[in-house]
């Protein structure tokens, strides 16, 4: 583990959702949330060609938040596989709006070729809510809309993908996202 995630924070800290803790929590500059770590994902499928992922949740007509996170996820992934040997991170996005067969994955692959993009239904975000905390709200008069914005960081132990981050902290930095996968490795 790097220096930087090796630093321990004894005191109380305010995370990105606004919570407090009192324990001590192992940081690499990110938020991380306990209450995610280790929490197997099982709401939609997931791709299998790698053992890390880098997980966002958006739609693929967001004006601004959905962009600019998946060219810095398009970035951390540049700056990770430039480093192994043998890159195993991907990136997958999953679009919280109803939309045709493929948009989602043309969304992804928009930002890198080998990322992927997987579209959910209405019964897929009921179980993201209640698995991981996704919310999505979009009114009429707001086409826009309100969503959760946190990167997930899995590992993918056997055929199950799990939760070991969560990243809510903004502007993201590539660099520090890198070193966290990177980090996560046996």
């Amino acid at each position: 583990m790097s220096t930087a995630a090796q630093r321990k924070v004894a005191h109380p800290r305010i995370l990105g959702v606004g919570l407090v803790l009192t324990v001590p929590l192992i940081l690499a500059g990110l938020t991380q949330l306990p209450v995610h770590m280790n929490r197997p994902v099982t709401a939609i499928p997931l791709p299998s060609d790698a053992d890390r992922m880098l997980l966002f949740f958006g739609y693929v007509d967001c004006p601004q938040i959905c962009p600019t996170t998946m060219a810095a996820l398009r970035r951390a992934h540049d700056v990770y596989t430039l480093h192994e040997a043998t890159p195993r991170l991907t990136v997958t996005f999953v679009n919280l709006t109803e939309a045709a067969d493929g948009v989602a994955d043309r969304y992804a692959k928009h930002f890198d070729p080998s990322f992927h993009g997987v579209q959910s239904t209405e019964q897929d975000r009921a179980a993201l809510m209640r698995e991981l905390g996704v919310r999505f709200e979009r009114k009429k008069d707001d086409p826009a809309g309100w969503h959760t914005d946190s990167v997930y960081v899995l590992a993918r132990e056997g055929d199950t993908w799990n939760v070991r981050t969560v990243i809510r902290e903004r502007p993201l930095d590539p660099d520090r996202i890198a070193e966290l996968v990177e980090d996560l490795h046996p």
